[in-house]
């Protein structure tokens, strides 16, 4: 109700025709239409049971095996020297030694205890974690963070029946989009390509252009 209201009046008041206001609406619109369009080109091919099952026999550590692990991190803000931090402290023995270097440096960062979803971490990365002493410095990134951390331990969280189902059909369904998508942007790369280097050589209907 409050939504409907707020867009009468911004109606009534004409904000709707102001250049910047609009520009939005036909984005906005321009996302709708997008995201409809892959929605129904991913929904047109129903998951199967089948692929559910080999998805998760595929991922034993998002199902069978998972595990939650506890840690220790440190997390600070990516910037501009975000790398330099990163190199400075790759050989660190320890999370007091990392949280004497920020301190020291004057880099924000705040400390605290955590948990990490083996069905989230990279298995190759997951695997060098597991062969390391617990008390080994990790570094990953998460979103617009750094974190540095270290595995207290771990705990045996296994995902099974249909809770393991329904989580293997929503990561099916973001890969299927994930690669409708791109191959979307490939298909407008190359329209983009023909328009930009064969526009001037071909005519409008399409044939090449006569001396």
């Amino acid at each position: 109700m409050l939504r409907k209201y707020l867009m009468q009046q911004a109606i009534n008041a004409k904000l709707d025709r102001e250049p910047g206001v609009l520009l939005d609406l036909l984005r906005a619109r321009a996302q709708v239409l997008a995201t409809a369009y892959v929605s129904r080109a991913v929904g047109a091919k129903p998951i199967t049971q089948a692929e559910v099952d080999r998805y998760i026999a595929n991922n034993p550590l998002k199902f069978a095996n998972r595990k939650m692990l506890m840690s220790e991190q440190i997390v600070f803000p990516m910037g501009p020297n975000a790398q330099t931090i990163v190199d400075d402290n790759k050989d660190a023995k320890s999370l007091d030694e990392v949280d004497q270097k920020l301190t020291i440096t004057g880099v924000p960062h705040n400390r605290s205890t955590g948990m990490l979803n083996s069905g989230e971490i990279p298995e190759d990365f997951f695997n060098v974690m597991q062969t390391k002493k617990a008390d080994n410095v990790f570094f990953i990134r998460s979103g617009s963070n750094g974190v540095f951390f270290a595995v207290k331990g771990e705990e045996a969280r296994p995902l099974e029946g249909e809770a393991a189902a329904n989580a293997a059909r929503h990561l099916l369904r973001a890969e299927r989009v994930k690669a409708e998508t791109g191959m979307a942007s490939f298909s407008a790369n190359l329209d983009a390509k023909y328009e930009g280097e064969y526009a001037a050589i071909m005519g409008k209907s399409g044939e090449p252009e006569k001396n």
